[in-house]
Formats: structure tokens, C-alpha cells, sequence
């Protein structure tokens, strides 16, 4: 069956180049392009390049001024009256927070030298978000080590035979009750595992602390496989999924914090508070991540928690402390 090439996503980006090249060939006082042109250069249709010739006689340059360009009844040709000043390809396009955010980790990621000219496109105009490479080095992944990979590659084995897992665990982040973070041995039923900006993990239930736990794989060592018994299996599986998480709430008032971090487990309850606000929950098992990102958004997300709220005023005040 034949199938429509300029449909969705792609067939719109296909059609925006093409416009940018009749554009160039248009930028110049007096330039003149035939649609028999257009139809030879871009191997369309003749109907696809009458469309094109009216996409660019509708453009305005964002003051409801159009383009110096003008045209039969019949759309037959294209001719420049006048030269595109400020030409349009000399212009740099703005990006939104978030446009700016993936780009600049996509040049963090692919170790871009700061003197490089791609660089450059993270600066204003482009970019009004300020220097955003502290923000970037907080939230994008490292690479994965050989060690990582291999604790992953058990984990997953463990969890598609059903066994059990015993491993000496270094935890990546302290809990707010401890002062130290210290080896623990630990004893678990993996349940399943997740990958975000942070890291590979694994959810999995703590036979020791009868609780369900996440893990990081970078901070597992000594990782060993352990047959499960029928009774194991069914203690953890029951276990983890009637037990009860701490869940608090956090309000949002920029839709763009949500897709700033992978808030793991985050529900959206309500998103037409008044002022635009959203409200969402989101489980907290205590530890530094969840008040680390929320503070991170600079007061644009925050929470009605007590609790949370007194360990977010505490874990300000030993950081200034320090």
C-alpha cells in the first residue's frame, strides 16, 4: 500500500526545508524562481509546488509584514522586490527553556570543548536561561561503568530466573536520618528495574528491613544470584505491593519542572489550579533525592508537607552551614 511521505512529524520537517531553500534562492533583490523550477530542484508535484509558492507569500516576519515577494493569479513564479534585511538566515532562533536545556546536555554528553562554535548557540540571544552547564552536570547521567553494567546484567538475570540477590550495598545518597553512609549488607527479591537521568536502579524488596527499596547499580558490589524459595517469592510480592508508601504532594507552577527531572512515580492530580498552578504527588522514601530537586527549581515547584517541609529547611541550613 502506498503510503503519504509528507504525513506527521517528518513530512512537516521535510516541508519547512524545502521553504528554507526556496528561501535562500529568494533572499537576493530580483531573484525569480518558476514553479517548473521549483518542481525540477525539490521533485515534487506541480501541485506540491503551488502550495510551497503560497506557504511563502502567507509568511510575515512576525510584524504582519509579508515578505517581499509577489506572483502571478495562476502562482506560476516567485520574484524578490526587495532583499530579506535582516536576512532571515542571519537571524538566530530562540529556544525555550526546555529546547535549551536537551541541547546543551546533548553537548555535555558529547564532550563539546567550551571554545566550540556549537557552544556558542547556548548564549543569548539563542538562550535566556543564563549559563546552564552547573544545572546540566547535576542532572545528566555519567557514562556507565564496566561495573554497572555487569551488576545489571545479574540483576536481570536474577529477575528473569525468580532468585533472590545478596550484595554489599554503598549507598549513593545517605539517608536524612543517618550522619554517615556506611557498607550494608542486604538481602532482597528484585522486582524490577529502572533507568533515568540519574542512573541505573533496582527496585526490589529488603527482606532484612521487610520494605521495598531502590538501589543503585553503581553502588552494588559482591553481587550474587540465590535460589527463592515459594514462600520468599510470595513474602515479597505480597509485602511490596500492600505496603503502604509515604506520599507527598508538591505543587508545580511551570508545566516545564515536570519534564525537568524523571520524578519518579509522580502523579498529576490536578492541573488547573488557580495561577496555572499543578498539583501532583509523588512517593519520599527519605532520602537526600526528592528535597535536593526541589530546591533545585529555585522555588517553582514546593510542597505542603510538614514533614517535607522541615527537612527542606534543615537540609538548607546544614548546607549553609558547611
Amino acid at each position: 500500500m502506498a503510503t503519504n511521505n509528507n504525513s506527521g512529524r517528518d513530512g512537516q520537517v521535510q516541508t519547512a526545508r524545502k521553504l528554507l531553500v526556496l528561501l535562500e534562492a529568494l533572499s537576493v533583490e530580483g531573484a525569480y524562481v518558476s514553479r517548473a523550477e521549483v518542481e525540477r530542484r525539490l521533485s515534487v508535484t506541480s501541485d506540491e509546488a503551488k502550495c510551497l509558492m503560497y506557504l511563502l507569500l502567507s509568511l510575515d516576519r512576525g510584524d504582519r509584514r509579508p515578505l517581499p515577494l509577489t506572483s502571478d493569479d495562476n502562482l506560476s513564479y516567485l520574484v524578490a522586490q526587495g532583499p530579506l534585511s535582516p536576512s532571515l538566515f542571519e537571524r538566530r532562533p530562540a529556544l525555550t527553556h526546555t529546547e535549551a536545556t536537551a541541547l546543551a546536555g546533548a553537548l555535555f554528553a558529547l564532550k563539546t570543548p567550551d571554545n566550540s562554535p556549537l557552544q556558542k548557540l547556548l548564549a543569548s540571544p539563542v538562550v535566556s536561561s543564563g549559563d546552564l552547564h552547573p544545572f546540566i552536570k547535576q542532572i545528566v547521567q555519567e557514562k556507565v561503568s564496566t561495573e554497572e553494567q555487569e551488576n545489571l546484567l545479574v540483576c536481570s538475570n536474577a529477575l528473569a530466573g525468580q532468585r533472590n540477590l545478596r550484595f554489599t550495598y554503598f549507598p549513593a545518597e545517605k539517608s536524612l536520618a543517618q550522619e554517615a553512609s556506611t557498607p550494608q549488607k542486604r538481602f532482597v527479591a528484585p522486582l524490577y528495574i529502572a533507568c533515568d537521568t540519574t542512573g541505573w536502579k533496582l527496585d526490589a524488596f529488603d527482606f532484612d528491613k521487610q520494605q521495598q527499596r531502590t538501589f543503585f547499580m553503581r553502588g552494588m558490589r559482591e553481587v550474587e544470584t540465590i535460589p527463592a524459595t515459594f514462600n520468599e517469592m510470595k513474602r515479597a510480592k505480597s509485602t511490596s505491593s500492600a505496603a503502604e508508601q509515604s506520599m507527598v504532594t508538591l505543587f508545580f507552577n511551570d508545566e516545564k519542572y515536570l519534564s525537568l527531572f524523571d520524578w519518579k512515580d509522580l502523579s498529576v492530580i490536578e492541573n488547573n489550579l488557580p495561577g496555572g498552578v499543578i498539583k501532583a504527588t509523588i512517593p519520599f522514601f527519605k532520602t537526600e533525592w526528592l528535597p535536593r530537586h526541589i530546591l533545585a527549581c529555585n522555588g517553582h515547584v514546593w510542597t505542603d508537607d510538614p514533614e517535607l517541609i522541615h527537612i527542606l529547611k534543615d537540609f538548607v541550613r546544614k548546607r549553609l552551614d558547611t
